[in-house]
């Protein structure tokens, strides 16, 4: 049996990622579901009574070629161990898309197991690298730039105005941005931001410690001065760190970095490509062509479960 809404079993999905999410740990499943869990989008599977696999399809927003483009994201997806490799999942999936497909254009989905999603029409449109660094050589930046986040300051504008650089790209509301700054309190990650010379915004970042290093789990800036000022902080508290970055984004031309290793895939389809292009204005057949039309790059990756 399928559910295509979870309302009234938050225990059961609770329990089903316990068990399928073997990379979380409790308080960051805890957190996903006080901060993103809406039951109204979630679809589930039941085998034996009981919950086996759960997807969640969010509305997004997405501004492509300069227009709003209202969306649906698959932002979590898990099953039970026991039940992997019997069309559990693949169901679910076929039902998310066909309500999809009478509501929205395009989905979208970021994902390490692009196989998953290209038999169900998804297409790799970007992906995402992670970079590692030794920090021992950036203390040349101006530290005193950096603070810790304080809440009375509004960060929105500066993620709407780095936001401006991208194409094809999430762009979260006010109310999403703040759960994902909710949640970095959950999962005891550090948030600072970052401001110039005349105290302006230029950036922020949300970090956590793993052992003697730093892992950036969200980057956000205005120019690379901003960059020197972060890391240089950064040196005074790790030897190292690791950040993933959108594919267009060269920062080894100005920091020198380990080799990338190409950690995600953004996978688009298009659920109507005929009223796609009648929106855009001009004939595509797939997601990667209309992808490869566009002159900015693409940015998916504030925040990955």
């Amino acid at each position: 049996m399928i559910l295509l809404d979870t309302t009234g079993y938050d225990r059961q999905v609770n329990e089903c990622l316990q068990h399928a999410l073997l990379d979380k740990n409790s308080n960051q499943i805890q957190t996903w579901m006080k901060e993103f869990y809406r039951p109204e989008n979630m679809f589930a599977a039941i085998r034996n009574d009981k919950i086996v696999s759960v997807l969640q399809m969010d509305p997004v927003t997405i501004l492509f070629e300069g227009k709003e483009l209202a969306a649906s994201q698959i932002v979590l997806s898990a099953t039970h161990p026991e039940y992997r490799q019997k069309k559990a999942y693949s169901q679910l999936v076929n039902a998310a898309l066909t309500r999809c497909e009478n509501n929205e254009l395009l989905t979208m989905c970021y994902t390490e197991f692009p196989a998953l999603f290209e038999k169900h029409g998804f297409e790799i449109v970007s992906t995402t690298r992670t970079y590692w660094m030794s920090l021992h050589n950036y203390a040349h930046g101006n530290m005193e730039h950096v603070q810790p986040y304080r809440e009375n300051t509004n960060l929105y504008p500066v993620y709407k105005q780095f936001m401006n650089v991208f194409d094809g790209s999430i762009v979260y509301s006010k109310e999403a941005f703040q759960r994902r700054l909710h949640a970095a309190y959950y999962l005891k990650e550090k948030v600072v931001t970052i401001e110039d010379d005349k105290r302006n915004l230029v950036g922020f970042a949300i970090y956590k410690h793993d052992q003697n290093s730093i892992v950036i789990t969200c980057l956000v800036y205005l120019h690379t001065q901003a960059l020197h000022d972060l890391f240089a902080y950064l040196s005074k508290r790790a030897a190292s760190l690791s950040l993933t970055i959108s594919e267009q984004e060269r920062l080894e031309k100005y920091f020198p970095m380990d080799f990338p290793r190409e950690k995600g895939s953004i996978m688009v389809r298009l659920n109507d490509p005929k009223l796609f292009s009648r929106w855009i204005g001009h004939d595509t057949e797939s997601a990667k062509q209309a992808y490869a039309r566009l002159s900015k790059p693409c940015w998916n990756h504030f925040y990955q479960f």
